[in-house]
This record gives C-alpha cells, sequence and structure tokens, in this order.
C-alpha cells in the first residue's frame, strides 16, 4: 500500500517546484507532515510552503519550535517549513530560496549568496 502511494505521490509532487498546503483537516496535517518528513530524508529537496491563514497552524509551529528546544527536532529541519500569512508572502519568501542543500541542511537564500 505504501509503495502504491510513494509512486503515485512521487509523480504528482515532483511536477511542483516547491509544494504548499493550506488549512484542512487530519489527512492534510499527515500529508503536510509525509512531505516535511521527504525532505529532513532526502528523499526531495524542496522546502515545504505553508500557508498560514489566520494563524491556523500557529499552535503547530509552536509545538515544533517546542520540539527543537527539547531536542526532537533539529534546528536545520525546522527551516524546511517556509510559513507566511499571505499568499503573496508565502511566494515572495519560496521564491527568495534558491537552494536548499540537503548535505547540510541548510536553505540558501539568493541574497545571502548573492545572486539575482
Amino acid at each position: 500500500m505504501i509503495e502504491c502511494k510513494l509512486v503515485w505521490r512521487n509523480s504528482a509532487f515532483h511536477s511542483l517546484k516547491k509544494p504548499c498546503f493550506t488549512r484542512g483537516g487530519y489527512d492534510t496535517l499527515e500529508e503536510l507532515l509525509e512531505v516535511i518528513t521527504w525532505a529532513q530524508i532526502g528523499i526531495h529537496d524542496k522546502p515545504v510552503g505553508l500557508l498560514n491563514l489566520d494563524g491556523y497552524y500557529n499552535s503547530l509551529l509552536s509545538f515544533m519550535d517546542n520540539a527543537i528546544d527539547d531536542g526532537f527536532i533539529t534546528p536545520a529541519a525546522r527551516h524546511i517549513i517556509v510559513s507566511a500569512q499571505h499568499a503573496q508572502d508565502l511566494i515572495c519568501k519560496l521564491e527568495h530560496l534558491e537552494t536548499w542543500d540537503i548535505t547540510f541542511n541548510t536553505l540558501q537564500e539568493k541574497h545571502a549568496l548573492n545572486v539575482h
């Protein structure tokens, strides 16, 4: 079952340059965490855009920050998620991310690299 799911998602997922998620139920949350996990273990090298409308995901983001403080998530892995409360801000943030070096688990911004 998981293999079928991975094959289906692999073709759909890789057609996206940078996936974005909006509010939803348990299935959306599960898929969001799955895509974050895929980035963490190297299945893909894309940041994950989270549209945090009206602060909907504030509690989840706080939970992740607490997990970092407690040592369950590495600070570098927290940077997999790029979030904003407005779609235009999220798009702008994602556009300014040039690459994600999976080897070092760091996001590199165009400005930091002086690439325009």
